[in-house]
Formats: structure tokens, C-alpha cells, sequence
């Protein structure tokens, strides 16, 4: 028989050891954000000289976000997104280009260090993003998916792009949707009333800095709503309260864009325009480019002789009398564009080659990615995880208005992190050498967490490894725990 004293000093010393291993994870995660932000830093800076092409009176420079940071800069207001000015507009959702001209006020309009210092602040999103993924990995699936997921976010060839080369305001969304899909899994346990004010002000926040975000909301709310109400919590004010503050949030810019338009606006007022630049007769681009003002001196001077909502009210019923009569090839489109968002395939024509040279080597990269989240999607699916709802209410449903306007691969990014996440998570027994070298040995030890179970009960919790599938993989701890109970039992029947 095992003295009390002696099982009593072996929980100690395992409880002081798995204290251990949860800040040596912790501070993991803080080594993989730095590796992320050194990466994105330096390709960065290596691309400045790209930024700050004057051509065009620096067009490349953010594109609209660039025009309307340099108006609010300048003194004008949130106006003129094109080359000409058009007067006030909702042609942006305001946070991005609000963070633009902050930069344009401290550095100089165009300038080399304003392009520094927002380069440097998507890098920083870019990076940042990591800490949810990495956590959400954790909690979804365990320590091994988490680590390999949280590595490859900081190596993912398209956050370090977008990082260093785009300024939009794509590094920021992309951080800000995972953060609520973050903070949508640690709900899903009691918190007190300030965690979902902090959860809806945050939606607010999505809101104002990307409006295709709010795709997930109800998905999301509805999913915390139903575990609320299954393990016997009130769901009702904390749904009211996420509800209240994200609008609270929003309704000031509704307040002025209603002011400035004099009707009321939504956070953003050119979806008809990008339905139109999305569906036409020409189809050998997903973009059309004599549609937009940005591209077409005509279009520009309708935008500032009639005025953006004017102009946007016959873009809307022209893209309507396109659907009446065109509604077979839009359908077809719609489905182009589907498989474009997850494939990164739209042609192999040379006219269209010609435009996107990099096409075929992103079909690779992009259908890999799509094929190994679909399979990290089918593995948790099948061990049964419930949280994997809400992150692919988030997945699907964020990208539903791609496929009625246009598509792009920066749009695709704002779910690149579950991708990876669930890739992870396919992958890593196939990375394990537990995995490739399955012998009677590691059949025997991949049982090591349920022995521990019955051996020191509440040492080792269901949670902590929900979500793999049977046999699960070891980890070394749990190896390590399993072999000294098992020579102090050798030891004291000897």
C-alpha cells in the first residue's frame, strides 16, 4: 500500500510541475509574437519605397483610405475618397482611415514616415492576432495545436503581405474578429456582467472598422445564448447589455451620417457600387475597372457632380436591372467567386494571367489551406468539440458578401486565422513522432492521461484534452507522472 504522506507529496510535486508548464506556455506565446512582429517589422521596411510612389499623387498610398485620412488631416472632414473633390462621404467605415490621419498629422501627408508608422502599426495587428489564435487553439484543442498554430501565424505568407505592402485596414479586422471569437469561447463560462459591456463595446468596435464582420453577430450571440440557457444561466441581460453597448458604439457615426446626408446611412453606403464592379458581361476579371471612379474619370465626375448618394442610388438600380435580366450569369458569377475565395482560382487565360501573375502559385497555397482547415474542421466535428460552431458560423458567414460583389484575397484574410487554426489541428498528430512511431509501447503510454485520472483523481481534467480523437497523444508530463506512480507502486509492493 501507498503511505498518504508519500501520494500526498507526489500531488504536490506534480501541482508545483503543471504550474510550471502553464508559464512556460504563457510565456511561449509572448516568444511567438515577437518572432510574428520581427518578421512583418522588417519586410516592412524592406518595401517602404513601394508606399511612397508618388505617381498619381501617391494613389498607392491607401487608395481611398489614403484620400479621405489626408482630408480629415488636412482639416476638410471624412471626404473626398477619390482623386477629385466629391464633398463627405460614407464610402469608408471610419476607424482605419481615422488611424491614417493621425499618422498624416504627426509625419506629414504622403510621407515616408507616416508609411513607417502605419506599416508599422499593421505589422503590430498582424502579429498581435496570434494571441487569440494561439489561445483558441489552446482551449479548442489542447497545448500541441495551440504551439504549431501560433508558429505558423507568425510565418503565414499572407498576414506578413498584407502587413508590409497593404494599407487597408485588413491587418486590423482580421485581429478584431479574432479576438471576438476569442472572447465568444470564454463566455461560453459565467462572467460577470463588465465582460459582456467589454464583448458588445468590441462588436461595436468590428463594426466601425469593418461592417462585413457583423455577418458572425447573431450567429455568435445566438450560439452563447443557447449554452446560457442550457446550463441555467440568465442569457437575457447579457445579451441586452452586448447588444447595447455595441450600439452605443456605432450610433454616433450613424448620428453623423444622418446629419450629413440627411437621411439616415448605414456605416457604410457603397455596396451597390461594389455589386456593380462585380457583375458584368466582361467576365475575364472578378474586378471591373471601367465601373469604378477610382479607375474612370467619368464615373469620378458623376460622383462629384451629382454626389455620392445620388451616384450610388443609380449604381444600385443599375446592378438591379443586371440581376433581372443577367440573373443566370450572375448565379454563375456568384459561384466564380465562391470557388475564387476558397481556391484562389478564377482563370487561366492569358488576358487575365497578364493582370495576376502570382495567381497560379496562390491556387496552390490557397487550396492547400482551404483542404487542411476543411480537414481540421471534419476532425473536431467527429471528436464531438462544441465549440466548433461559432467559429465556423464565423468562417462562412463573414464571407458571404464576397460572393455577390467581388472577391479578393485581402477579403479572404479576415478567416485565414481559423484556417490555419484548424489546419493545425489536422496536422499535428502527422507532425508527432508519437504519431509515426506507434508501437505496443505508445499504445500502452497514449492511455497514460486516463490512468492518471483514476490514479489522482482531479489532477488531470476531461478538459484538457477534449477534442482529440481516441487514442489521445501523450504529452510528456503525463508520461513522466504515469512512470513515478508506477515505481513507487513497484517499489512499495517490493
Amino acid at each position: 500500500m501507498v503511505r498518504s504522506g508519500s501520494a500526498s507529496g507526489i500531488i504536490r510535486k506534480t501541482s508545483s510541475k503543471a504550474k510550471g508548464a502553464k508559464a512556460s506556455t504563457n510565456n511561449l506565446i509572448w516568444w511567438i509574437f515577437g518572432v510574428a512582429l520581427a518578421v512583418r517589422l522588417i519586410t516592412s521596411m524592406c518595401v517602404l519605397g513601394d508606399l511612397t510612389d508618388p505617381s498619381r499623387d501617391h494613389w498607392n498610398f491607401g487608395y481611398e483610405t489614403g484620400r479621405v485620412a489626408r482630408s480629415i488631416a488636412t482639416g476638410q472632414g471624412f471626404a473626398n475618397p477619390f482623386d477629385l473633390p466629391s464633398g463627405a462621404t460614407a464610402w469608408l467605415a471610419p476607424v482605419y482611415p481615422g488611424i491614417l490621419a493621425v499618422f498624416f498629422k504627426l509625419f506629414g501627408v504622403y510621407s515616408a514616415g507616416a508609411a513607417a508608422a502605419i506599416l508599422c502599426f499593421n505589422s503590430l495587428a498582424a502579429a498581435l492576432t496570434v494571441v487569440p489564435v494561439y489561445f483558441i487553439g489552446r482551449k479548442m484543442f489542447g497545448q500541441p495545436t495551440a504551439n504549431y498554430a501560433g508558429w505558423a501565424w507568425a510565418f503565414f505568407p499572407y498576414s506578413i503581405y498584407l502587413a508590409a505592402n497593404w494599407v487597408w485596414d485588413t491587418t486590423l479586422s482580421v485581429l478584431i474578429l479574432t479576438m471576438l471569437l476569442w472572447l465568444t469561447l470564454e463566455l461560453d463560462e459565467p462572467k460577470p456582467l463588465p465582460a459582456w459591456i467589454g464583448y458588445g463595446a468590441l462588436w461595436g468596435l468590428a463594426a466601425l472598422t469593418n461592417p462585413t464582420l457583423l455577418a458572425a453577430l447573431p450567429f455568435l450571440l445566438i450560439w452563447l445564448a443557447y449554452r446560457l440557457h442550457r446550463s441555467g444561466h440568465p442569457w437575457v441581460p447579457r445579451m441586452a447589455a452586448t447588444g447595447f453597448f455595441c450600439v452605443l458604439i456605432v450610433a454616433p457615426w450613424l448620428a453623423r451620417n444622418a446629419r450629413v446626408f440627411h437621411r439616415p446611412v448605414f456605416i457604410k453606403d457603397n455596396f451597390w457600387m461594389e455589386v456593380k464592379v462585380g457583375n458584368s458581361l466582361n467576365q475575364v476579371h472578378w474586378w471591373n475597372d471601367d465601373a469604378h471612379p477610382s479607375q474612370n474619370a467619368a464615373e469620378l465626375r458623376k460622383v462629384v457632380s451629382s454626389g455620392e448618394l445620388a451616384f450610388l442610388a443609380e449604381k444600385k438600380q443599375e446592378s438591379l436591372d443586371f440581376l433581372r435580366h443577367h440573373f443566370g450569369l450572375f448565379a454563375w458569377l456568384s459561384l466564380r467567386r465562391f470557388i475564387f475565395m476558397w481556391s484562389g482560382f478564377w482563370s487561366f487565360q492569358l488576358d487575365y494571367l497578364v493582370n495576376e501573375p502570382m495567381d497560379p502559385v496562390n491556387i496552390v497555397f490557397c487550396s492547400t489551406l482551404t483542404l487542411l482547415g476543411l480537414a481540421g474542421v471534419r476532425r473536431a466535428i467527429r471528436a464531438g468539440s462544441e465549440m466548433v460552431f461559432p467559429v465556423l458560423a464565423a468562417l462562412f458567414s463573414t464571407q458571404s458578401v464576397f460572393y455577390v460583389t467581388h472577391p479578393y484575397f485581402s477579403y479572404r484574410h479576415g478567416v485565414d486565422p481559423v484556417l490555419v487554426l484548424f489546419g493545425a489541428y489536422a496536422a499535428w498528430p502527422r507532425l508527432s513522432l508519437a504519431w509515426s512511431e506507434w508501437t505496443l509501447r505508445e499504445r500502452v503510454a497514449a492511455w497514460a492521461p486516463a490512468a492518471l485520472r483514476i490514479a489522482l483523481p482531479g489532477f488531470v481534467s476531461r478538459s484538457n484534452v477534449a477534442g482529440l480523437e481516441e487514442p489521445p497523444v501523450p504529452s510528456e508530463q503525463d508520461l513522466a507522472n504515469l512512470a513515478m506512480i508506477s515505481k513507487r507502486s513497484l517499489n512499495q509492493r517490493v
